[in-house]
């Protein structure tokens, strides 16, 4: 039985934890989806442009979105393998994200 018990624990303390630390280094929820945003309008932009025309430019406007929210591809990945780890909260900020959208939407059509 012990022998068990020990496999057990050994097997436990073997398996892969992901603790993301809270640093001031990481992105806020805001920050995240703000980027978020501008990346799936920058993609629905690129989708409708010619196939030549998008592969250029989708490199260096991912650059310039990270650029302006000073952030890296390194670190928004880190967040963005953090979040679907955590699929509520990554499901919340896609509601937000849609919210936002439909009002520029509406802003739009007023103006």
């Amino acid at each position: 039985m012990k022998i068990y018990l020990s496999i057990l624990i050994c097997l436990l303390y073997a398996c892969p934890k992901n603790h993301y630390p809270t640093s001031k280094k990481l992105l806020s929820k805001q920050q995240f989806q703000s980027i978020l945003t501008e990346i799936h309008l920058t993609e629905a932009d690129l989708h409708s442009r010619t196939e030549k025309d998008s592969t250029n430019r989708s490199k260096i406007t991912y650059s310039n979105i990270y650029q302006k929210h000073k952030t890296t591809e390194k670190e928004f990945n880190y967040m963005l393998n953090y979040y679907c780890e955590n699929p509520k909260e990554l499901e919340q900020i896609y509601i937000n994200i849609l919210e936002d959208l439909k009002n520029s939407k509406a802003t739009l059509y007023l103006e």
